[in-house]
């Protein structure tokens, strides 16, 4: 009895010692290999041996390992074998991961070119079907995949297999569009031009200064629709609205806030704006010299827009407290006008140098 019970201690200690393993075996893409034939065997005197097959998630586990130094083998057909060693210390849940590289082969090299050229792509562009302009953030479905638009309003499918099926295309505001394809060649390309909603209004136009003309980069805002002009002034709103008016802003850095009511049609609408620069007191200061001579002309009087001035003894001008905008520049010299031109002030310095000609006031006949 008393044999018995040693007996069964010693097989108790030995199982409490005993460690487990835990194989995980993966290809060169990281992916778990399924199949692989996992042996282990003891090294330095040590005679275990136990074989396991990894499962799907490409584990394969050993148990009641005693501790010490094993080879952990790993084979599968088309792979290359591997042999690592691995020290396992008395109760320990031990981990190993092996990574198989393949076997080039022959039929794999034929497999991947066919592959390669069944393989083929979609590309193309998304258009305003009425201002030709391209579409940003229209999703694109085509082969169970999905694509959205850049801010060029491109698109692609690439690595894709089939050789024909339906490419549709669809963004708030515009009626969905769709296309059965049918793909020739490695590289395809279709473009797709959307229609507005019924109902949509399309407002479109150009922002500009009304003093000087040139184009401003402003926001624009319509029903809650906002849009940025570009460097040419130009600015594009979807509205989903028809058959009412709509007040209309404009904001930029430098210009009174513009606001008018514009009647959202439901079709193509223009609105050109014109934004008045915010008034600063403006200077403008120059020379006025003789054209024929280069000399200063003394006590000349100079009138720029609402504000007047005369040239000193070194025949130099200066005007303040003028508004930014274009100003008639007169210049008057012996009760006579010289000069008549305009000027575009559009900082708060400027120099305008002015150059008259007074020979004919200087002849015998105008002493």
């Amino acid at each position: 009895m008393n044999k018995f019970f040693f007996f069964l201690i010693l097989v108790t200690a030995f199982n409490c010692a005993a460690a487990r393993l835990t194989v995980t075996v993966y290809d060169r893409h990281s992916r778990p290999l399924q199949d692989v034939e996992i042996r282990i065997a003891g090294l330095h005197g040590n005679s275990y041996v136990a074989a396991r097959q990894t499962d799907r998630y490409g584990c394969a586990q050993l148990q009641d390992l005693p501790a010490g130094v094993y080879a952990v083998n790993a084979f599968k057909v088309d792979y290359a074998r591997v042999s690592e060693p691995i020290r396992i210390h008395q109760d320990e849940a031990a981990s190993h991961s092996i990574t198989l590289p393949e076997i080039w082969t022959p039929s794999m090299e034929a497999e991947k070119s066919a592959q390669s050229f069944f393989q083929r792509s979609l590309r193309g562009r998304v258009f305003d079907g009425s201002t030709r302009k391209p579409l940003s953030g229209v999703r694109l479905k085509f082969d169970g995949r999905d694509a959205v638009t850049s801010s060029d309003g491109r698109y692609s499918f690439e690595d894709t297999f089939i050789d024909h099926g339906l490419l549709r295309a669809e963004v708030k505001g515009y009626q969905p569009a769709e296309q059965q394809l049918s793909l020739a060649g490695r590289r395809n390309y279709h473009d797709f031009y959307l229609q507005a909603d019924k109902g949509t209004t399309r407002l479109s136009g150009c922002v500009r200064s009304s003093a000087s003309g040139d184009p401003v980069r402003a926001k624009v805002v319509c029903s809650g629709i906002i849009a940025m002009s570009d460097s040419d002034g130009e600015f594009s709103l979807t509205i989903p609205l028809s058959g009412i008016s709509a007040p209309v802003l404009a904001e930029a850095d430098g210009f009174s806030v513009y606001s008018a009511e514009v009647a959202l049609s439901g079709q193509e609408t223009r609105l050109d704006i014109l934004m008045s620069p915010e008034y600063e007191p403006s200077l403008i200061e120059g020379l006025v010299q003789d054209a024929e001579n280069g000399e200063p002309v003394i006590g000349a009087k100079v009138i720029i827009g609402s504000g007047a001035g005369f040239t000193g003894i070194d025949g130099r001008y200066r005007i303040e407290n003028l508004g930014f905008g274009r100003h008639e520049v007169l210049v008057f010299y012996r009760q006579a006008c010289l000069f008549n031109e305009t000027v575009n002030l559009n900082r708060k310095s400027f120099n305008y140098d002015i150059l008259v000609s007074i020979s004919a006031l200087e002849s015998p006949e105008n002493p």
